[in-house]
């Protein structure tokens, strides 16, 4: 089972900051801590946490991002293993990288994190990729911030 966090990102001062994203990571109690704000996708691994930005599907417009990068993320949980595929939007063409985050046993803190790449045509980006979230649960909560902030168990 995973315990997933969702927040905006704005909390996370400075932005993307390591330290920041494990603080929330630890007060939301989560395995994944999905964030955004930045408009630029990432995936992190930190002390054993998977910590995922999906980025802007848009390429929303950054001044301190130069070029703009349509990405979005699709996650497919199967019990202690997480596969993430990350789609990028470059040239007309979709590039997608996938990794995978495999959960330890509860005795061990350690999570192992393994990707790999390919690119296609963008109107491959519509074929049937799906994520199963059967069996989910949600919960959200304000934090003491005003910020709202939700978890997924699965």
């Amino acid at each position: 089972d995973f315990r997933i966090g969702l927040i905006h990102g704005h909390q996370i001062v400075p932005w993307g900051d390591g330290g920041s994203l494990l603080h929330w990571q630890r007060k939301l109690d989560c395995d994944i801590l999905v964030y955004g704000h930045l408009h630029k996708d990432s995936v992190i691994e930190l002390e054993g946490k998977f910590f995922i930005n999906p980025g802007s599907a848009t390429g929303a417009y950054q001044p301190w991002i130069t070029e703009k990068v349509p990405s979005f993320m699709l996650m497919a949980v199967q019990g202690s293993s997480v596969v993430l595929y990350v789609y990028e939007e470059k040239g007309g063409k979709a590039e997608v990288v996938m990794s995978e985050f495999k959960k330890e046993s509860s005795s061990s803190s350690t999570a192992h994190a393994t990707s790999s790449s390919s690119s296609s045509a963008m109107g491959d980006m519509n074929s049937n990729s799906s994520s199963s979230m059967n069996n989910s649960s949600s919960s959200s909560h304000s934090t003491s911030n005003g910020s709202a902030s939700s978890s997924i168990h699965h």
